[in-house]
Parts: C-alpha cells; sequence; structure tokens
C-alpha cells in the first residue's frame, strides 16, 4: 500500500500542475444559450470532417454562420475554431477523467480484488503442488510396498533354505552318530572275541602236536 499510495501522490501532484497550467491559458466564456457539453456529447456531435447534415448542427450549436464568410477565409476559421474546441474537449475530459478517479473510483477495492485474485491464483498453484506431492507419495509408498514384498518373499526363501540346511546337518550329525556306535561296539565285539581266538589258536596248535607224535609212533616199528 505504501508504494501505491506514494504513486497516487505523485500522479495527484502532476494533475494538480497540468491543471493549474490549463487554468492559466485563456478559457473560452460559455453564453446561457450553450449549455455545457460533456465529453462524450461533445466527442459524438463534432468529428474531425462533418458532413453537409452535422455542419448545419454544428452552426446551431455554436451560432456559427459560415455561408456569410468568404470562401477564401473559411479553411483558416475552421482550423482556429477547430483548435479552440479541440482545447476546449480536451479540458472537458480531463476535467471528467480526474472527477471520475477521484471521486468515483476505488482504488481500496480494485486493490484488494487484485490481492484476492493473486491470493487465489498462488492459492490454486499451491493445490496443484500439494497434489502432486499427495500423488508422489502414494506412488512411493506403493513402490516401497513392493519392496517390503519382496524382502518378505526372499527372507522367507533363505529361512526355507537355512532350515534345510539345518535339517541335513542334523541327519549328517545323526549318522555319524550312528556310526560312530557300530564302530565302537564292533571294537568291543572284536575286543572279546580276540582272547577266544587266541586261545583256540593254541588248542589247535596243541591238537597238531599231538597228531603229529602220533603219527611218528605209527611210523616206527
Amino acid at each position: 500500500m505504501g508504494l501505491f499510495d506514494s504513486f497516487l501522490k505523485k500522479k495527484e501532484t502532476k494533475t494538480e500542475e497540468d491543471l493549474n497550467f490549463n487554468l492559466e491559458q485563456p478559457q473560452p466564456a460559455l453564453t446561457p444559450e450553450q449549455p455545457r457539453v460533456s465529453p462524450s456529447q461533445f466527442s459524438n456531435s463534432f468529428q474531425m470532417y462533418p458532413s453537409r447534415n452535422q455542419s448545419t448542427n454544428f452552426n446551431q450549436s455554436f451560432g456559427i454562420d459560415f455561408q456569410n464568410v468568404q470562401t477564401h477565409t473559411q479553411p483558416f476559421q475552421m482550423s482556429s475554431t477547430f483548435q479552440d474546441q479541440q482545447q476546449t474537449q480536451n479540458q472537458y475530459e480531463y476535467q471528467y477523467t480526474q472527477s471520475y478517479t477521484s471521486q468515483d473510483f476505488d482504488w481500496d477495492s480494485y486493490i484488494q480484488a487484485i490481492a484476492e485474485k493473486v491470493v487465489e491464483e498462488k492459492i490454486q498453484i499451491l493445490d496443484q503442488k500439494i497434489n502432486d506431492l499427495n500423488l508422489a507419495k502414494e506412488r512411493l509408498s506403493f513402490e516401497i510396498e513392493q519392496i517390503k514384498e519382496d524382502v518378505k518373499k526372499l527372507s522367507d526363501k533363505v529361512d526355507n533354505l537355512y532350515n534345510t540346511l539345518i535339517k541335513k546337518i542334523e541327519e549328517y550329525d545323526k549318522g555319524i552318530k550312528e556310526a560312530t556306535v557300530e564302530v565302537q561296539a564292533l571294537h568291543k565285539l572284536v575286543r572279546t572275541m580276540i582272547p577266544a581266538i587266541s586261545e583256540s589258536v593254541k588248542e589247535l596248535k596243541e591238537t597238531i602236536e599231538e597228531i603229529k607224535l602220533l603219527r611218528d609212533s605209527i611210523r616206527r616199528p
């Protein structure tokens, strides 16, 4: 608001200077028969190149009889009159514009409307960005869920492989233990059988010696 107030202040200062300059210029007096004409009405009633019918209305409005004016002076008088009327029109339009700008135009409402429009556009942009973020969040959440499912499947496979390996190791250990027990039993059996075998071998030797002695005795006369 501060920047806009300074702009309005500068504009009003410039307007007052222009108005004082225009007031210093000689102003054409309005007769009672010539009522004040608004800029729009004056612009509509007077044109740069009036037609034949419009020239009659122009003469009646301003009290100028161009028929009595000499032909060689008519362009000069038309130009001078046109300049005076154009200056009057510009003054009327300027005063009308200044009056409308300073009195009728509500700058606060205008600025408030612009501010609301800007805020509304910013809110729409922010809403669009929030929607984009929500979509990205949903997509990211979906991808994270997919990754979690893949990790869970991989973990299940690793667990199954680990359990299978443990079972195989347990079976192998059990087989080794059983083989160890059998070897120990065989060792015990062999240890118990060795004395009996030794005794049997000893008895077999004695029997062989007896057989040899008996054979020798039979051979003698």
